[in-house]
């Protein structure tokens, strides 16, 4: 598992970083697929910080990372957030997931519950009414 360096646009210091129980909006792209947008609460989880998750602490929107990983590390990578990326190009071999911070928000205390009560964080589509 590697993550690449990330690309920091010019952004004013006032701007939210990533940090615990913030709403985090990405696009996320693999080769031949387009973007898929993926929403979820930085931090939600009983068992700690994904690894994924340590690697966006502090960024804010407009970053990007690259993420390698294989069939092998992708749980590892993703833990918790596994289940609601969900999407078996993400996990079935060896490459990059291309990573772009679209948005970083306070998450109200009804999106944190619900988060909570979901068994990890909220994606598009995912039912959670979190959007």
């Amino acid at each position: 598992m590697t993550f690449g360096q990330e690309n920091k646009r010019n952004m004013s210091d006032t701007q939210l970083q990533i940090d615990m129980m913030t709403k985090v909006r990405l696009d996320i792209s693999t080769a031949g697929h387009p973007k898929a947008p993926f929403t979820f609460i930085y931090g939600i989880s009983t068992d700690g910080l994904t690894p994924f998750e340590r690697s966006l602490f502090g960024k804010t929107a407009g970053d990007r990372l690259t993420v390698e990983i294989s069939s092998d590390t992708g749980y590892e990578i993703f833990a918790h957030l596994t289940r609601v990326l969900g999407e078996s190009r993400y996990f079935s071999a060896s490459h990059e997931i291309d990573i772009t911070i679209v948005a970083v928000s306070q998450a109200t205390d009804r999106e944190i519950i619900a988060a909570m009560a979901g068994g990890s964080c909220c994606s598009c589509d995912c039912g959670c009414s979190l959007h």
